[in-house]
């Protein structure tokens, strides 16, 4: 008899086990989510003061550089050993992903370069790039601003085949909207490297 109660214990004891087990690889589960986390870096450029922002994971970027006047460039590409370097119609963007920061070098295609330090922005839905297609998708043009953490932003409209800059839109944030000469547009916040839309259509 006692042997039959020690055997029925020790049951009850592997059957807990079992259970905590289960239940402790499901919270680990949690917390090793599928795919790269995703960081959203906001910061200035050293002399002109303007807007930068970088989406960015373990294998790629999304920079968008904006000062509210003439330049306005999206950049997308791979990053290598926590570094990126990427060279297309609008310039120049390269620089290295860091813990809590992204910090790098933008040059025009014309005019001198600037460097910048964009802090990881954490738990804001606000901050960050956001884009908008007043034409669609498909259409000519693109609507891109960087948002900081106190709600200031640097936005325009550009040429999506040349890059130029068209005008200087401002995005409404909380109805994630925009007004342009095309109509009113819904804004998108790229909150992710594949949440991004490429911008251009010339050849890169």
């Amino acid at each position: 008899m006692r042997h039959m109660r020690t055997s029925r214990r020790y049951g009850w004891l592997l059957t807990l086990s079992c259970f905590a087990s289960t239940a402790l690889l499901a919270c680990s589960g949690d917390d090793d989510p599928s795919g790269p986390a995703t960081s959203v870096a906001v910061g200035t450029l050293s002399d002109s003061g303007g807007f930068v922002s970088v989406v960015s994971d373990s294998s790629r970027i999304v920079g968008y550089v904006c000062d509210g006047a003439d330049v306005a460039a999206f950049f997308t590409g791979p990053v290598t050993d926590g570094s990126f370097a990427i060279t297309t119609l609008v310039g120049s963007f390269s620089g290295e992903v860091e813990s809590g920061a992204v910090v790098g070098r933008f040059a025009p295609p014309t005019g001198a370069e600037e460097t910048f330090s964009a802090g990881v922005v954490g738990s804001s839905e606000v901050a960050g790039i956001w884009q908008a297609f007043p034409g669609g998708e498909s259409g000519d043009i693109v609507a891109g601003w960087v948002v900081d953490e106190s709600g200031a932003q640097r936005g325009a409209t550009v040429n999506r085949m040349s890059g130029a800059v068209v005008a200087h839109p401002t995005l409404d944030v909380a109805a994630a909207t925009t007004t342009t000469e095309l109509g009113v547009a819904t804004a998108v916040r790229v909150d992710s490297t594949d949440s991004y839309i490429n911008a251009y259509n010339f050849n890169r």
